[in-house]
């Protein structure tokens, strides 16, 4: 007998196979809770959390009864209660989306793979996690008198939104490398319905569309991209997505090939630099006949760089930000100067390392370990 929690989207539990009906909302709110929070609770907490407009007691009487009427509806084993806390048996065997939505994802993380891609096993169970991905967590839940439980769906939701958003990049990213551009699309639309207004989102969708003969729905990318970012946020698109859009139309975005010397695997050549693709670990300096990729403007910025290098140079070491919001090019920024500098200097060395999204402050030593590794 088995319990199955399912939180993207609207919260469903199943048990036996059979569909389990809370009657009370509050029930929902706690069952959720402490699955997904996955710690023991004080009955306080829990009581204040819930029923936050009553005294103590009341509140307290208010949790016992919704309490009652779980461990009727459950597996004995699902909840541990006693007298002072509350905890979800992480022993009692139940399925939770949101669980397995994170084994998937930190499986994919255990594989070492260079710059942040995918290799096809792990794209695999990537696509695994975000076919787990039905709606935005608990959507269409809430509890408008319970300002505390409702602030903690917010932030829930959000992490959640936010994971599977990286998770989708990584795999149009996986589907451009290999040739995969229908399939690539709809990732790219499911990852672009998150955020409507992330240019990087838009970008990939064109790249993609043009890669599969689909030009006209690429520049139909674009005027929605610019549509959106006017009327919702009163701006225009960066410099880079107009170049991009520019490439398309003229013709001039480099195809992805098939590599004659690796069969069955492709190779995306180097078009636009998209501010998704992260710096390698070391970059050598390019002594390929190939131009350079398209970059517009931005003298002023790479003139401070450059600057800050001279005065390293000359052994006054410093700390240099480059900041800025999403999809407003600072990768590209500092691989553009990275790429001029080493020209102009063949024996520098440019080591960098990059953050993920999905493990943030957990893994605060990712970056230098990309550098060391």
């Amino acid at each position: 007998m088995t319990l199955e929690i399912q939180l993207f989207g609207l919260p469903r539990f199943t048990q036996d196979g059979e569909q389990l009906k809370l009657s009370r909302r509050k029930s929902v709110a706690l069952l959720s809770y402490l699955a997904v929070t996955r710690q023991a609770h004080s009955r306080d907490v829990l009581a204040a959390l819930c029923w936050p407009e009553f005294d103590q007691s009341t509140a307290r009487t208010n949790l016992r009864r919704d309490l009652s009427s779980l461990r009727q509806n459950l597996l004995d084993d699902v909840l541990l209660v006693d007298r002072l806390q509350v905890e979800f048996n992480p022993a009692a065997g139940a399925w939770v989306d949101v669980y397995q939505f994170e084994t998937f994802l930190a499986s994919a993380e255990t594989h070492s793979h260079p710059h942040g891609g995918l290799c096809a096993e792990c794209a695999q169970t990537v696509m695994e996690a975000v076919e787990l991905y039905a709606g935005d967590f608990m959507a269409g839940f809430s509890l408008p008198d319970c300002a505390e439980f409702d602030e903690w769906l917010f932030f829930e939701r959000e992490q959640w939104r936010q994971a599977t958003a990286v998770a989708l990049q990584r795999l149009v990213g996986w589907c451009s490398e290999q040739g995969l551009f229908e399939q690539g699309i709809g990732y790219g639309r499911r990852w672009l319905a998150l955020d409507p207004w992330h240019e990087p989102a838009h970008c990939a969708l064109m790249k993609l569309y043009a890669w599969s003969d689909q030009r006209a729905a690429a520049l139909r990318q674009f005027e929605e991209c610019v549509r959106l970012l006017n009327e919702e946020l009163g701006v225009e698109p960066e410099e880079e997505t107009v170049a991009l859009h520019k490439a398309i139309k003229t013709g001039r975005l480099v195809k992805a090939v098939v590599p004659e010397e690796e069969p069955g695997r492709t190779k995306t050549e180097q078009g636009p630099i998209s501010e998704g693709s992260p710096l390698p670990q070391f970059l050598k300096k390019d002594d390929s006949s190939e131009p350079p990729p398209v970059f517009v403007s931005r003298e002023r910025e790479l003139s401070d760089l450059e600057a800050a290098l001279d005065s390293a140079r000359a052994g006054h070491g410093q700390i240099l930000f480059v900041i800025g919001g999403a999809g407003r090019g600072k990768t590209v920024l500092v691989q553009e100067f990275a790429r001029r500098v080493q020209n102009a200097d063949p024996e520098l060395i440019v080591a960098s390392g990059y953050c993920d999204a999905m493990t943030g402050i957990g893994d605060p030593y990712l970056p230098f370990r990309g550098v060391l590794t």
